[in-house]
């Protein structure tokens, strides 16, 4: 404790020669250089003791505000991912007025043109089917569960404009995205990209058409590799 280290230091002085702590041998001063030191190293000493204890209630503090921090973190996601119990289900009065719910339309009027085009191309040897959750069109299975589930979240918002699927085994075959030619927002360009990789090893056709361009059946039929050989 400081009590023992003032006694050491005191000894310290005397056994080389100095006085005890408190007195000279001279008469001019009651104090000697001595006993200032003393003073000067028992006062470092209690700063470093103060600064040592400050330091380690800091670092306990960071530590403990850090877990609560991490804490509240997984209670959200849990929250925000947690299915809605059984019997708890949004109240919507659309009879009073308070709600309004109406059919909307799955596509554009420029969308649903191609859509017809494309309809009267592949119809003799496909199913036509528009808007489709991309999750619907592929499997994936990964040993690496984080990395599926991170390629589950990052399509589950796409949706494909038409796909063509197999009438007998009913599996998609192409995939067509109706471009609309509209700025894309931040990372868009990057899930594309990544779609597009997905598609190429699911062994499905990728084509995008142009919404602001026209198009014949029969370029359609081209484009889509349904044209009969002669």
């Amino acid at each position: 404790g400081v009590s023992n280290s003032a006694g050491c230091l005191c000894e310290s002085a005397s056994s080389h020669g100095g006085s005890p702590c408190g007195y000279v041998g001279d008469g001019h001063s009651r104090y000697s250089r001595t006993s200032l030191e003393c003073f000067f190293l028992l006062w470092a000493f209690f700063i470093g003791e103060m600064t040592d204890t400050v330091v380690s209630q800091n670092a306990l503090s960071l530590i403990l505000l850090a877990g609560f921090m991490l804490g509240v973190v997984f209670l959200l996601r849990w929250i925000w991912r947690r299915p809605i119990p059984a019997g708890v289900l949004p109240e919507l009065k659309p009879e009073s007025g308070e709600s309004v719910i109406s059919a909307r339309s799955i596509m554009s009027p420029e969308e649903a043109t191609l859509y017809n085009l494309i309809t009267l191309a592949a119809r003799d040897h496909m199913l036509v089917l528009a808007k489709i959750p991309l999750l619907s069109v592929l499997s994936i299975v990964d040993k690496d569960e984080e990395a599926r589930k991170a390629a589950m979240r990052t399509i589950q918002p796409v949706r494909c404009d038409v796909v063509l699927a197999h009438p007998g085994t009913l599996k998609v075959m192409t995939v067509i995205t109706l471009n609309k030619e509209v700025p894309g927002t931040e990372g868009r360009e990057d899930r594309d990209r990544f779609v597009e990789t997905l598609l190429k090893a699911a062994g499905i056709q990728s084509i995008v058409l142009q919404v602001s361009q026209t198009y014949s059946v029969e370029q359609v039929t081209g484009l889509l590799g349904l044209a009969e050989e002669e």
